[in-house]
C-alpha cells in the first residue's frame, strides 16, 4: 500500500506576553528605560529632553523630529533595521545610539501603562499601551487617536508612565543618565525636574591617564582627593 505525501504549513507564533518579559529581562536596571528614551530622543535630533519625576508618574518630553504614522509603526516594530540602514540622524548627522527596539517595553516593568503623544508636521497622535489589556487580548494592534496639530508646541514626543510600580529617586536617575547618555554632545541637554544633568564635580588634583591595551586605548582623568575630604 502506498501513501501520498501531503505538505502543509504551520505558523510560527510568539506569545504576546513575551514582549513585556523580554524587555524586563534585557534591561535589569530600573532606570534603563529612561536611558533608552533619552537616547531615542538624541537619535531623533532633539536639542532638549525634559524628564519630570513624580511619585506616581514619569514624563519624558523631547523637541526632536517627532513621529508621523509611519514613524509610529516603525517605533513599534521590534528589531527594526531602520537605525542600521540610516546610521546618522538627518538634521545633526548624529551617530545613532538607540539599541534593540525592545526598551520601550521595559518601561512596563516599572508601570502599568505608558502613553505616547507625538507630533511631526501636520500629524499629531496619542496612543496608550496598557499592560493588563495587552496581556488579556489576542489582538496585536494598538489604537491611535489622531489629534488636530498644535502649532504652539512644534515637533516632538512626550512619553508618560502612569501608575508606577517602583519609586524613582531623581538624584539616582540623574547620576545614572550622566554616565550613560550623550550629555556632552553639541546641541543636546537633558533635564530632570528642571535641573540639567551634568557630570558630578569631584575636587582634587587631576592627572590625565592614558593606557594602551590589547583592546584599544583607554583615556581619562584620575582625581586625587584631599585626605580631609569626606568620601561618600
Amino acid at each position: 500500500m502506498s501513501y501520498a505525501i501531503h505538505r502543509k504549513q504551520i505558523p510560527v507564533t510568539v506569545d504576546k506576553s513575551h514582549l513585556i518579559t523580554i524587555g524586563e529581562k534585557l534591561y535589569t536596571e530600573k532606570s534603563s528605560f529612561i536611558r533608552e528614551l533619552v537616547n531615542n530622543a538624541y537619535d531623533a535630533d532633539a536639542r532638549e529632553v525634559r524628564i519630570d519625576i513624580q511619585p506616581s508618574r514619569i514624563t519624558i518630553s523631547d523637541n526632536g523630529s517627532g513621529m508621523d504614522e509611519d514613524g509610529l509603526r516603525q517605533y513599534f516594530t521590534i528589531g527594526s533595521s531602520e537605525k542600521r540602514s540610516r546610521a546618522t540622524s538627518p538634521r545633526f548627522a548624529r551617530k545613532r545610539i538607540g539599541e534593540f527596539g525592545i526598551g520601550k517595553f521595559s518601561a512596563l516593568s516599572a508601570c502599568k501603562r505608558f502613553e505616547i503623544e507625538t507630533q511631526r508636521g501636520e500629524f499629531r497622535a496619542r496612543l496608550v499601551f496598557d499592560k493588563a489589556r495587552w496581556s488579556s487580548h489576542e489582538d496585536w494592534h494598538l489604537d491611535i487617536d489622531v489629534l488636530p496639530p498644535d502649532v504652539t508646541i512644534g515637533n516632538g514626543t512626550n512619553i508618560t508612565l502612569h501608575d508606577l510600580d517602583t519609586a524613582f529617586a531623581p538624584g539616582k536617575v540623574r547620576r545614572y543618565l550622566a554616565e550613560r547618555t550623550p550629555i556632552h554632545a553639541p546641541d543636546f541637554a537633558v533635564y530632570i525636574n528642571d535641573e540639567r544633568v551634568t557630570d558630578e564635580i569631584v575636587s582634587g588634583a587631576q592627572h590625565a591617564v592614558h593606557v594602551q591595551t590589547s583592546c584599544g586605548d583607554i583615556g581619562g582623568v584620575l582625581v586625587i582627593r584631599p585626605l580631609t575630604s569626606r568620601v561618600d
